[in-house]
């Protein structure tokens, strides 16, 4: 981020915007870290009364972007000389005129998350002292500062994972599962050192080892390798025994993990590997997957080149190929034009508006367009919006999804595009949200456990009539004695029913 902010001050200088570098830092990661930022907002202060160009104002939004992810990668510093005595107020000041030009949104905010609203406080309380005699705070001032600039990040870093991850590291379990941290599988773990010493064979190893408790600096040491990764990423993507009804568990996980690592990557190389990935997703194969990832892939796509936004497109109007991946390339289409422009926006809207009514198209596709439809509703697409109810078959998986009482909620909020509702995919990765998978689950395995007991002790209270198998008994994952090569469960056992 450095590197990229430092370009982005030298251009904003070329167009004769001055404005301390510090002061502009602290404004961008305030943005970042504020729920729905107005942008208009952003681009006022940074110019004054000056109007930016379209890529200055792309260059603003790209900044806070890359921010955003760093804050939910735990990877942020905040850029500041610590000797020098302004530059760290001048930092917290711009983090602070953000929260200020976003006030009612931060107050309300700060009510459904107090700690974060105590984090802030004490982030203003570093450059006033007004405000730490007043409040008691026994904290440090810019003296110590100089010492320890890093209690700036700790703090931001706090109030960014209070407001977006709601993580908190004295995590309760559900009480009423009467499960602990205890009974949970310990969380691996991979010094840095470690990591840096692999290869990349070595660290792909580690993907495809660990499941749904990937710890989330084996994906940060994965993306640091960049292109060197790509072709291993790829390949594994590229693998036909990879994909299918016959995947295990283990398989697809290191799919998504996979996916995930391709889309911290930037670049053509990992946009093409990352196709490749998606075109091979459908709804009726691997569907755990589909919907691990389903409203991720505007993020994923985000650093890429425009290689990616094309590509989708091609796939949006291509009606050879399965529904789902054509509907969330919709998604990704519209989630580019949302971040340039308003102009572009409407024209991605109108052009997902003319799929909808295409007779040619498949009506599963077009029913599921209309859902993205639906986050960006405009009178003249309403007659639109209510033709796809009429189209869906009741009897279909869709079933009524989509009605008219969601088109009148959806004119009434304004829309909110799913990509906009959707977490941070690499939060999947946390140590907290590892525990709650884990604890999830458990607590779902032993529900299991106790209904399949009360079955058997219902059954055990009626005479039982010992039988004799013939032939000696085949389990669910055995091979089928057909020959097929299938598992039991995929082949013959399906002609018992």
């Amino acid at each position: 981020m450095s590197d990229y902010f430092n370009e982005l001050v030298d251009q904003l200088r070329e167009y004769h915007v001055s404005i301390n570098p510090p002061y502009l830092h602290g404004l961008l990661t305030g943005f970042a870290a504020t729920p729905e930022p107005d942008l208009e907002k952003l681009y006022l202060e940074v110019s004054g009364e000056q109007p930016l160009t379209d890529s200055l104002r792309e260059e603003l939004i790209e900044a806070a972007d890359f921010l955003s992810e760093d804050l939910s990668l735990h990877e942020f510093k905040a850029l500041f000389r610590a000797d020098h005595n302004s530059e760290p107020e001048h930092w917290i000041n711009g983090y602070l005129k953000a929260v200020e030009l976003h006030d009612e949104q931060w107050r309300e905010e700060n009510d459904y998350h107090p700690k974060a609203g105590a984090a802030l406080i004490m982030l203003h309380s570093l450059i006033d002292e007004e405000l730490r005699q007043e409040l008691k705070i026994i904290q440090p001032g810019h003296e110590e500062l100089r010492e320890a600039p890093e209690m700036v990040t700790d703090l931001v870093h706090s109030i960014y994972h209070y407001l977006h991850g709601d993580l908190d590291s004295s995590f309760n379990f559900d009480e009423e599962s009467s499960l602990s941290a205890n009974e949970l599988p310990a969380l691996p773990g991979y010094p840095e050192d470690t990591l840096a010493s692999m290869d990349e064979q070595g660290l792909f190893a580690l993907v495809t080892r660990n499941d749904d408790r990937l710890p989330l600096e084996v994906v940060h040491a994965c993306a640091s390798r960049k292109e060197a990764m790509v072709p291993l990423l790829r390949q594994h993507l590229e693998n036909d025994s990879n994909w299918g009804n016959e995947v295990s568990d283990g398989d697809w996980w290191g799919l998504l993990h996979t996916i995930f690592i391709l889309g911290l990557i930037p670049g053509e190389a990992s946009a093409k590997a990352l196709l490749e990935g998606y075109r091979r997703i459908t709804f009726d194969s691997n569907n755990n997957l589909a919907d691990w990832l389903s409203g991720y892939w505007p993020a994923l796509c985000r650093n890429k080149t425009g290689y990616t936004t094309d590509s989708m497109r091609q796939i949006s109007e291509d009606n050879q190929l399965d529904w789902y991946p054509r509907s969330h390339a919709i998604e990704c289409v519209v989630a580019d034009a949302n971040e340039r422009d308003a102009t572009q926006l409407e024209e991605a809207i109108d052009w997902l508006a003319s799929l909808c009514v295409d007779e040619s198209q498949d009506p599963e596709f077009r029913v599921m367009a209309g859902h993205t439809l639906l986050d960006h509703p405009r009178e003249r697409h309403r007659q639109v919006m209510e033709q796809l109810v009429e189209l869906q078959d009741p009897d279909s998986w869709l079933g009524n999804s989509y009605t008219r009482d969601d088109i009148d909620r959806s004119f009434s909020r304004g829309g909110k595009p799913e990509w906009k509702r959707s977490e941070n995919p690499w939060r999947f990765y946390d140590p907290v949200e590892i525990q709650r998978r884990q604890q999830r689950w458990l607590k779902e395995d032993r529900e299991k456990e106790d209904r399949e007991q009360k079955r058997f002790d219902l059954d055990s209270s009626w005479p039982v009539k010992t039988y004799v198998r013939e032939q000696p008994k085949i389990g669910r994952n055995d091979p089928c004695p057909c020959g097929s090569g299938k598992k039991y469960k995929k082949c013959c056992m399906n002609n018992l029913h």
